[in-house]
């Protein structure tokens, strides 16, 4: 130690030269700047750049592919190719439609997939962890901490397990909901009585600066008053039950754990543990999307009313079954994958299934991932020479795209059987999901052993019965438009003794054995029975978002409350009176030795005044209602007169605004003059002025096809009035009659 009491950390040559000592520095320096670069701000944000990219390019990809596909392809793979049409949707360019892109020498291109991304940027915050964010603490200090930080794992591992329960129906919380809302008025006071006792001492101190302090105080005071009076006048635990107050239960509980964690990290990093708290909910979310995308199952269950089934299905699955019965009469069935969750399998590429145990080998001729099934027309070829193909043809139809539709693919095969002692051909069957709704048999035939064949959604069997007792629709009043599903259940489960009875309904699931049971769909066959679609899901991570976004939430609050303390800190330095005449007259300095300038008191309160004046104006401006003239409509008027519309009181407005946009994407129109309109006044005048209405474009066309069968330009917006397109429809009716008038031979369309 030197005599100011500063370490001497000065070296002599011979010390440096020498080669004893130089290999471990050199090691590491080495490992400290590649550390450094692999946990670069830098890098995180190129990472972030380019997850937005990707997700850029799988939502454009839904024009080719399914949502599933994309989410497996992109998102959750390594690297994807992706194919170079995905940058030119045909709405916009109107040439990708016509270009043959199989044909162009590179027609895709590698991209970075979303489990190389998040893999990356785990790494990069790991890598920051360790540079940057070290341990502060020593001795009793450190082993309180790491203790601290361990009992938070393990709350925060309880917590996760505990929306689990495994072993039958999910009961109640630990504690009631009624008692959990008296805990939580209890704490919304205590903190509203914490704001205002903490604004009254600030305020009673009468330092000066504190301003800050005031306005945080008695802000929260201010924003937790109304928020009091309609806890205690309208919220009770009777209005927030079971279905409103379950994802608050799972927020305190995560709160719970986060609050452990955070007491440890404070013990371990002090003023960063807020940070590094931060980057731990991070990192939970990230490993929340790993597990989830691993464990997580997504099914159906399907049951008409008086139904029993022990077994669900997964629609993003496709199997080929064959079904076989032993001589004591136990049936076998052997299932072979061709699609798992909306990704091909090999088999589907041409390669033989040769499986043990079954006398004959099977090849893939023809896959149609969505199809269609008639009857064969006289003298049409035919892929099949067996079976039901010889009276019924599967063609390809348009796989479903996108999120929604509704839809489900029913998949198709051409299957060729092949003697796997001899190799000679047994036939070629068609195989589809339609003859399984029609519940028509098909099968081969090997010696005297028959094997039934069929392609069918992925099955995976329960160990409990569920019986459909009752399914109900119930509509708006004078409506077709169902307003909730509901099914009566009957759940057995020989193995753990349990039965009941439970009405499952829309956003009231039934939970049990770790899956949770949604009402999903209704339907009703030709011939009347009803059917209920039950969707089934077992996520045992599901409490992992949660948990992560209070932890995140939680570590963000902390950090800036440790950024703010610093900062009040710093201005009452600044406030304080200076210890002799002459620190007076010192210019003030900042902390980097510039010397700063003090403003006027006017030049300070000048700007943000004015800003706030004329903010203020212009909000008021907003706020006039418009001047009109005796003889103009009163839109507003009336748009705020009610009528019933598909079992629904609605204002005018509300019509008018939701027709426009389902029509024109928006919620306002253009008129004649190019004037922007409310939709109030569109509807108006397609009830008292059609021939002014009929002008005025708002149908949104973005099909090329249909512009260019219509005979309609392409234009910014793709927005047409009926005219237009009543024009185009002539033209069209116009040309169908000329082809009519002359001979079948001379016929073009």
């Amino acid at each position: 130690m030197t005599e100011a009491g500063i370490e001497d950390t000065s070296h002599s040559h011979s010390d440096i030269d020498s080669g004893e000592g130089r290999d471990p520095d050199l090691s590491g320096n080495v490992v400290t700047r590649l550390l450094s670069a692999v946990g670069s701000p830098r890098l995180t944000t190129f990472l972030f750049v380019t997850a937005i990219g990707l997700i850029l390019l799988g939502t454009l990809s839904q024009v080719y592919q399914d949502m599933w596909e994309v989410i497996e392809g992109y998102f959750r793979s390594w690297v994807v190719l992706v194919e170079l049409k995905v940058l030119f949707p045909p709405s916009f360019f109107t040439w990708a439609l016509h270009t043959d892109w199989d044909a162009l020498a590179i027609n895709r291109f590698p991209f970075p997939g979303g489990a190389l991304i998040g893999s990356l940027l785990f790494i990069n915050l790991l890598a920051a962890h360790i540079t940057r964010f070290k341990v502060k603490a020593r001795g009793a200090r450190l082993v309180v901490g790491l203790v601290v930080l361990a009992a938070g794992a393990v709350t925060t591992w309880l917590v996760i397990d505990a929306g689990h329960n495994r072993h039958g129906v999910q009961g109640e919380p630990m504690l009631a909901w009624s008692t959990l809302w008296i805990l939580i008025q209890i704490g919304l006071v205590a903190l509203f009585l914490a704001c205002v006792a903490a604004f009254v001492y600030v305020w009673r101190a009468k330092r000066p600066g504190r301003t800050i302090e005031l306005g945080l105080f008695g802000g929260t005071a201010a924003l937790l008053a109304p928020l009091l009076v309609w806890v205690f006048a309208v919220g009770n635990a009777n209005l927030l039950t079971h279905s409103s107050l379950r994802i608050l239960y799972q927020l305190i509980q995560g709160q719970v754990a986060a609050t452990v964690l955070l007491i440890g990290c404070v013990f371990l990093f002090n003023r960063r543990a807020g940070i590094v708290l931060l980057h731990g909910g991070v990192g939970l979310l990230m490993f929340g999307e790993f597990f989830v995308s691993h464990f997580a199952a997504e099914e159906q269950m399907v049951l008409q009313e008086g139904q029993t089934v022990s077994f669900a299905r997964d629609i993003r699955s496709v199997e080929l079954v064959i079904f076989s019965r032993s001589k004591s009469g136990r049936k076998k069935v052997v299932a072979v994958p061709l699609v798992t969750t909306g990704k091909t399998t090999r088999f589907i590429q041409g390669d033989t299934i040769d499986l043990d145990g079954l006398p004959f080998d099977m090849e893939i001729v023809k896959y149609f991932e969505n199809s269609t099934v008639r009857p064969v027309r006289p003298g049409e070829a035919n892929a099949a020479d067996k079976g039901m193909g010889l009276r019924y043809v599967a063609e390809k139809d348009t796989p479903r795209r996108g999120v929604g539709g509704g839809r489900v693919d029913l998949a198709s095969a051409y299957v060729k059987f092949l003697d796997k002692k001899t190799g000679a051909e047994l036939g070629t069957y068609l195989l589809s999901q339609h003859f399984a709704s029609r519940i028509v048999p098909q099968g081969i035939a090997v010696g005297d052993q028959g094997y039934g064949l069929g392609i069918r959604f992925k099955r995976s069997n329960k160990p409990y019965q569920l019986t459909l007792l009752d399914v109900r629709k119930d509509d708006y009043v004078g409506t077709s438009m169902p307003r909730n599903y509901s099914s009566l259940v009957r759940l057995k489960d020989p193995k753990r003794n349990v039965e009941f009875e439970t009405k499952i309904w829309m956003n009231n699931p039934l939970r049990y054995a770790g899956e949770t049971f949604y009402q999903s769909g209704y339907n009703v066959d030709a011939r009347g029975h009803e059917t209920s679609t039950l969707q089934l899901v077992k996520n045992t991570g599901w409490m992992i978002p949660y948990v992560a976004c209070m932890i995140a939430a939680t570590g963000m609050l902390a950090h800036f409350f440790v950024v703010l303390m610093a900062f009040l800190q710093r201005v009452d330095l600044r406030n304080k009176e200076p210890d002799t005449d002459d620190a007076a007259s010192l210019p003030r300095r900042s902390e980097s030795g510039r010397q700063v300038k003090k403003l006027p008191t006017l030049a300070k309160w000048l700007v943000p005044g004015m800003t706030l004046l004329l903010s203020a104006l212009w909000i008021g401006s907003k706020a006039v209602p418009p001047h009109r003239s005796s003889t103009e409509l009163n839109l507003d008027a009336f748009g705020a007169l009610p009528l019933m519309y598909e079992g629904r009181v609605k204002p005018f407005d509300t019509l008018a605004r939701n027709s426009l946009r389902v029509l024109s994407n928006r919620e306002t129109f253009k008129d004649t003059n190019g004037q922007r309109q409310p939709a109030i006044r569109w509807l108006l005048d397609v009830i008292a002025r059609p021939r002014d209405a009929e002008k005025y474009r708002v149908f949104r066309v973005d099909s090329l096809e249909l512009l260019e069968a219509l005979g309609l330009e392409r234009r910014q917006g793709f927005r047409y009035s009926w005219e237009e397109i009543r024009s185009g429809t002539m033209g069209i009716q116009k040309q169908l009659a000329a082809i009519s008038q002359q001979a079948p031979e001379e016929r073009t369309y």
